[in-house]
């Protein structure tokens, strides 16, 4: 772990540089002119060192899961660390939990409660709370952009799945579908065994299903490897029909070796396709602006306060800009959009308060 802690010293600093929130001198003089944000980066030295870290780390734990193996786990979890984020990974370090570790690398930041509570853990955290709150909330849905991705047809195979028999499957990542039947990608009647779901954890798969010559009546169960099938989503079908098609949303395992399985109360065919997929959004760049100046006259030997006109509707404030006419007026508060300075100099001096407010792009 000192490798880990030796990375996080200087880097984690960088993120703590990153806190809007943090305090100014009392003063100081910031101007409305946007400043170059600090960009904490990682060699790929660096990213492999973490990435044995947190393996030795969480093995044990994944091992400890339902369906869970290591190989596959360490697999997906090196490509995402590779391919991450530097500041997500750098939050990963410091997770209390495998289940924070993983949201972490998705961009998701716990709350204070999330960490008192995971602080609770006992040992090396297999007794861990299984409600997260919002690592699986407020997620993106992405549609696959070719539209669909067959991974599983038990008709190509010629085997149908056996009544009351559990099936499992890959959905991503995998190096063929051939195996289950699939073909990959469908566009323009070429096929290919990429699906496009990024191997950063996901946390469920949307599936279209058809289901095909049922031998009678019955039910069709899709549920993450590793679970029972009295709770996963399910698809009715009849004796005697064609067959029956549904959509459904099935939560990802980003630990298991497989990651969904198939289950019917009667034999059947089927066939699978993945739609898409939820994640945590992708990081989007703030849409920022700057309101007008509130000017404010100060006499000599006083002190004053100019306050900023509020942000626009849907906008937050993300800082105070202050600005006064003369060196010899420094500011001695700003917050909220108010900024205080006494004059020091023999004439009358203006003082300048305005607010950055931001809002994440979107409708």
């Amino acid at each position: 772990m000192q490798v880990l802690k030796a990375i996080c010293v200087a880097a984690c600093a960088a993120l703590t540089a990153l806190n809007p929130a943090a305090a100014q001198a009392p003063g100081a003089v910031s101007t409305s002119t946007a400043s170059t944000p600090s960009v904490t980066s990682l060699t790929a030295a660096q990213r492999a060192a973490i990435t044995r870290e947190l393996i030795a780390k969480w093995q044990s734990v994944v091992k400890a899961s339902p369906g869970g193996d290591v190989a596959r786990w360490s697999a997906r979890l090196t490509a995402a660390i590779a391919e991450g984020d530097a500041a997500n990974v750098l939050r990963a370090t410091t997770a209390p939990t495998l289940e924070l570790m993983h949201a972490a690398l998705t961009g998701y930041i716990p709350t204070a409660v999330e960490v008192q509570a995971a602080s609770g853990a006992i040992g090396n955290g297999l007794v861990a709370p299984q409600a997260l709150g919002d690592v699986n909330a407020d997620l993106t849905f992405t549609p696959l952009p070719n539209g669909r991705c067959r991974i599983a047809n038990s008709v190509v195979l010629n085997s149908p799945l056996p009544a009351a028999t559990p099936r499992h499957l890959v959905v991503a990542p995998a190096g063929s579908y051939q195996g289950q039947g699939g073909v990959g990608t469908i566009a323009g009647g070429n096929s290919s065994a990429d699906c496009g779901i990024p191997g950063t954890y996901p946390a469920a798969y949307a599936l279209s299903i058809s289901l095909l010559s049922p031998a009678g009546n019955g039910t069709f169960k899709v549920y993450a490897y590793g679970q029972t099938h009295e709770a996963g989503p399910g698809i009715l079908f009849s004796a005697g029909s064609y067959g029956e098609a549904g959509n459904l949303t099935v939560p990802a395992c980003n630990t298991c070796l497989w990651d969904i399985t198939v289950r019917a109360s009667t034999q059947v065919h089927y066939v699978i396709d993945v739609i898409g997929y939820y994640m945590r959004p992708v990081a989007t760049a703030l849409d920022c602006v700057t309101t007008a100046t509130g000017d404010l006259t100060v006499a000599p030997g006083s002190g004053g306060n100019a306050v900023a006109p509020v942000c626009a509707a849907g906008y937050t404030q993300t800082s105070t800009n202050c600005e006064s006419s003369t060196w010899m007026m420094p500011m001695v508060f700003f917050k909220s959009g108010t900024c205080s300075a006494l004059n020091n100099s023999t004439g009358p001096a203006t003082l300048r308060a305005s607010r950055t407010c931001c809002r994440v792009p979107g409708r």
